[in-house]
Parts: structure tokens; sequence; C-alpha cells
């Protein structure tokens, strides 16, 4: 019973985190052309929202922890404020008649909502993901207890990694939640795009990036739900990344197919484009490549555009991306000292600065090339033969392979059935910022499949996406086909759904585990139970200028020991000052 009520709980969390998104993304969107409360200004509203909650905790644990009463009175405050006047400024729309059939609808909507509830109780569930125990949580108990701390890559170096999973993680925790907080990240960001993609369907016409979004879903969904301890539960950037990648590209997608809207279509791809660098800094290829993309569509279109719109909507997507730019390198100058770490571009002159992340990053990326010859692989093309021998044996191989042959069925069923072109030239810009973005991490980041998620399987799923939208919009069809078209649609997307929620409830989900007993307080004080968080056996270990920090003596992890847990510690390892919000000195 206490594992249903926990489960409940974790859906009205993200019911209410949804609404604040909402709110606070409503301003924006009416900047952007959307003078009306309809479907479609809710939807880009919420990712609005998302892009300002992030850059909000960033500025915000710059000056305090984000379990502080005054990190939560101020967002609760300025949702309130931009949120009631942003629904003074936008006047409501009923919504028009949804153009799937009523059964049919309800069937594709019943199994999203499916795996979004299995996803709820699976957050209760053992957090099992490696690096979660390396350094996930621990970047995530600093960002909830303390301001950013000033070189706290010293203490270990992954702690000084750019990236906004974490802190938004500990935001998570400030409220009923608690140090349970993390749970919420993963779960949330599927429950949003779940949400923009039932949005869609109470719409009049389906969108091209209605299409890429469903094919991006079912292809998110698969991963996640079948290992969902590793990648949900567990505060892992990598699924929230991809799920980021498959909103952008359906919105970029809706920009590119359509002239109406496609200047608010194509900020709301550009907003998620910030979030990815942010997520994910070697995802600047894709951001940088949508951007291109946008401004080649404004050249094109420009005489028949509103200026002042245009002019609006560029204004407010300099000013985020200026912000989202200046918060992160803020974090990176308290954090490490280092611009973009450890990519290492730049040494700020400050007495915290880590130590030269090159080694770490280079040993990181030789060892997904080839972990036999690691250093010799950090450079030169000799690893591309072990990386290839491998690839049998991880399962994203199978199922890129599986998209590229549905993609190819796809692209028959548009030549035999529709009587339309497939827009080759659009597709190609849809397509162009996944591609940019492959080609960047295999040449220059680590080739491991989870760092790439995202467009690498939207590479097909988009022109699975785009495919099915052109057979859709084939006006020569008759009303029969189009019906059996739109029954062949929820059935393979919904099929797989269901199998593997059904497959992972009975033998994946770790019901056992969810013993410890914990208390969500909003007010009223409501139980409910999660899997025990693994606290790793340490040893102590005195530095030479007297500092104490816990070693871990089973591997490098330390889970939930904290604070001053560290595999590795530098000799001269000190304090700044009397506490740890004064920092570490190299």
């Amino acid at each position: 019973m206490l594992i249903l009520t926990g489960a409940i709980l974790v859906l009205i969390s993200w019911a209410i985190l949804a609404g604040c998104f909402i709110l606070l993304g409503l301003i924006p969107a009416r900047l952007i052309g959307s003078t009306q409360w309809s479907l479609e200004s809710t939807r880009r509203a919420a990712w609005f929202g998302v892009l300002i909650t992030t850059i909000f905790v960033y500025l915000m644990n710059l000056n305090a922890g984000l379990h502080s009463a005054q990190a939560l009175a101020i967002f609760v405050i300025l949702a309130v404020i931009v949120g009631a006047t942003g629904v003074m400024l936008v006047k409501p729309r009923l919504s028009r008649k949804p153009n799937f059939t009523r059964p049919l609808q309800w069937i594709l909507t019943g199994t999203l909502l499916l795996a979004v509830a299995y996803l709820a109780v699976a957050a209760l569930g053992p957090v099992t993901n490696y690096d979660s125990g390396l350094y996930h949580l621990g970047a995530i108990h600093y960002a909830s207890e303390f301001p950013t701390i000033p070189g706290l890559a010293n203490l270990y170096f992954a702690f000084g990694y750019g990236n906004a999973a974490f802190p938004f993680a500990a935001f998570l925790g400030n409220g009923p939640w608690g140090d349970d907080g993390f749970r919420l990240l993963n779960g949330l960001f599927v429950a949003l795009a779940v949400l923009d993609f039932l949005l869609r369907l109470r719409q009049r016409k389906l969108t091209a990036g209605t299409y890429v979004l469903l094919v991006g879903i079912v292809i998110s969904l698969i991963p996640l739900v079948a290992l969902s301890d590793y990648w949900v539960t567990s505060p892992s950037q990598d699924s929230t990344v991809m799920i980021v990648t498959v909103v952008a590209l359906a919105y970029l997608a809706d920009a590119v197919a359509s002239r109406r809207d496609w200047v608010s279509n194509g900020a709301v791809a550009f907003v998620l484009s910030i979030m990815l660098i942010l997520l994910r800094p070697t995802m600047v290829t894709f951001g940088l490549s949508v951007l291109v993309a946008l401004i080649a569509m404004w050249a094109k279109r420009r005489r028949e555009l509103s200026t002042t719109n245009v002019k609006r909507a560029g204004l407010l997507l300099a000013v985020l991306a200026v912000l989202a730019g200046f918060a992160a390198v803020a974090r990176d100058y308290v954090l490490s000292g280092w611009l973009q770490y450890p990519l290492s571009i730049h040494a700020f002159s400050v007495p915290w600065l880590a130590a030269d992340p090159t080694p770490a990053r280079l040993a990181t990326l030789g060892y997904h090339r080839d972990p036999s010859d690691l250093w010799n692989a950090a450079t030169g093309w000799d690893w591309i033969g072990s990386w290839v021998g491998r690839l049998p044996n991880q399962w994203e191989t199978y199922e890129f392979a599986l998209l590229l042959i549905v993609s190819l069925v796809t692209l028959i069923a548009v030549q035999v059935f529709a009587k339309r072109t497939m827009r080759w030239k659009g597709l190609l810009v849809v397509l162009a910022p996944s591609v940019g973005a492959v080609v960047t991490w295999f040449v220059a980041s680590p080739p491991s499949f989870r760092f790439i998620w995202g467009p690498l399987f939207m590479v097909p799923g988009t022109v699975t996406g785009w495919a099915l939208w052109r057979i859709m919009e084939n006006r020569g069809s008759t009303q029969s086909s189009r019906d059996t078209w739109v029954s062949v649609i929820v059935v393979a997307a919904s099929a797989p759904i269901l199998l593997v929620v059904g497959f992972s409830a009975v033998a994946r989900l770790n019901i056992d585990s969810m013993t410890v007993e914990h208390e969500w307080q909003l007010g009223i004080s409501i139980p409910y139970v999660s899997a025990e968080v693994p606290v790793a056996p340490t040893k102590p270990l005195v530095l030479s200028n007297r500092l104490m920090v816990q070693i871990p003596t089973d591997s490098d992890q330390c889970w939930n020991t904290y604070p001053l847990c560290t595999p590795d510690p530098a000799a001269g390892l000190a304090l700044r000052g009397t506490d740890l919000k004064d920092g570490f000195l190299p």
C-alpha cells in the first residue's frame, strides 16, 4: 500500500512541477506569437518554463543551497507572479476536435499513461547506475546543502562537471521529498514529453512534429522502462538528454514542415537546444545546427513574416541564451576554476583552480574507445577496430538496426501508398542536428552510446516520423485507407510499450527492495516507502593539512556516504576556510 501511495505522490509531484513550468513559460510563449491560451501555447510554455527553472537553479545555487527555504520561496513567488501575469496577457481559446478517432486516441493515451505510471513506481526502486554511486549522488548532496562550493572539483574531479541535471535534481528535493527528490528527475522529463504529445493529439491537425515525437517517445520508452533502475530512478543525465533531444527535433520538424507558427516552434526547438547544452556541453553541435536551420528558414521566409514577431522572438532567445551561458560559466568558475570543465578551454586565475583535467579527460576518452589500450586509443584511429568488435555486445546496436529497418519500410510505404513527395530538403534540415551531433560524438568525445542516444536513434526515428506524416497527409487517400493507417500507427506504437511494461513489471521491477519508510511532508505527513540508497563502507584518511576525508574501501563508489567522501583525494587537498562552503584548495 505504501508503494502505491509513493507512486501516486510521484505522479502528483510531476503534475505540480509541470504546472509550475507552464506558468513560468506563459509570458515567453506570448512573446513568440501565442496570443491565445491554447493547447499549442501550453505545451510551448512548459519547455520555456523548464529552461527558466534551470537558469534559476544555477543562479540560485551561487548564493544558497537548493534545499534552502530561500530557494523555494523565491521560486514559488516567481512562478506565481510570472504565471499570473502570463494568464492575464494570454486570452483563452477552446480546443478543437481532435484528429484521431476517439477509440484509437484513448488506446494510445492509455498506453503512454501506463508507461508513465510504471516509471512512477520504478522511481521508488533501487538506484543502480554506476556513475550515480561514483559522483551523481555526491554532486546532488553538495548542491542541496551548500551554495556552489569553490574548488569542489579538487575533492573529486567529477564534481566539477558542467551539468544541469544535478543541481536540477537537487532542487527537486526542496520540499516534501527531501533527499529522495532526485528520484523525480528523469521520469519528470518523460512525463513532460508524454504531456506534450497528448496535447498535440487534441489538435485538429496532426503535424510532422507530432509523428516525430510519437516515434521518439516509443524509441525512448523501450530502454528507459526496461532498465528503469539504471536510467530513470538513478539521476543519470543520459536519459534526460535523450528525451529533450526527441522533443527538440519534434519542434524543429514542425518549424520546417509548416509556415504556420514556424517562429514559435523554432523558438522552442532552440530553447530545448540550450537546455541540451546545459545538460551536456558536447551537444553544442546540435544546438548550432538548430540555430543555422532557423536562420536559413528566416532568410527564406522573411518577406511573409511579421517583423515585430521575429524581433521579439530573437530578442527573447538571445536573452535566454546569454543568461544560460552566464549561469553555466559562473558555475564552472566556482566549481573548478575552468571554463567548460573537463574540456579545459580556459583556466581562470583563482586560488581554487583544479588540476588540469586533460589526463582524466583523455583517460575517459581512451577507455570508451578501447579499454585494453586506453592511452593509445585517446589519439589516432587505431581504436576503431576494437570499438566495432564490441558492437554485438551492446543493446544499442540492435535497437539502431531495427530502427533503420523500420525507417526503410516507412520510406517504401510512402512511395507505394502516398501520392505526395517526401519533401526531402525539409527532412534533411531536420536530420542535420542529429547527424552533426553523431559525427562530433564519434570523432571528439567518448564513443559510448549513452552519450549520443537521442541524436543517434533519432536519425532513423526522424525519417520514420516524417514518412508517417507524409503518408497521413496524402489527400488522395480514402477515409478507409486513412483509418487503416491510423490503426497501424497506434498498434505499432502501443504494442512495444505494452510488451516492455508488462515484461518489466514481472521480471525487472524490484518491489521487494522498497522497504525504507519515509514521510512526504507538505502541510500533512504522508508515509511512503522506497529502496535504500547504498552507503559505502569507508576508511578515514587524514591529509597532510589535517583535513580528514572518507575513502571507499570496496570500490571507487561513495554512493550515499556524505560528506567528504572521495576515491582519489589529492595529497595537498585543503579547505579554504573553516567550513565546506568556503571551498577546497588543490
